[in-house]
């Protein structure tokens, strides 16, 4: 979610610790949504990219 939202550059400009990451309004949302999962909820991601999980179907 981080890096959906942020470049590396940002992140070390701007978001260098988590107390600051935290003001950021989409990632406290994240934080509010990722608080009522299970821990071993497991997010997968929306485009399966190359690695994904339906990497032999198509062959």
């Amino acid at each position: 979610m981080i890096h959906r939202l942020f470049d590396a550059a940002t992140l070390a400009r701007e978001f260098d610790r988590p107390d600051k990451l935290l003001t950021h309004p989409d990632m406290i949302k994240f934080v509010k949504w990722v608080r009522k999962k299970p821990a071993d909820y497991i997010a997968w991601p929306e485009s399966t990219g190359r690695y994904g999980r339906n990497r032999g179907a198509r062959r």
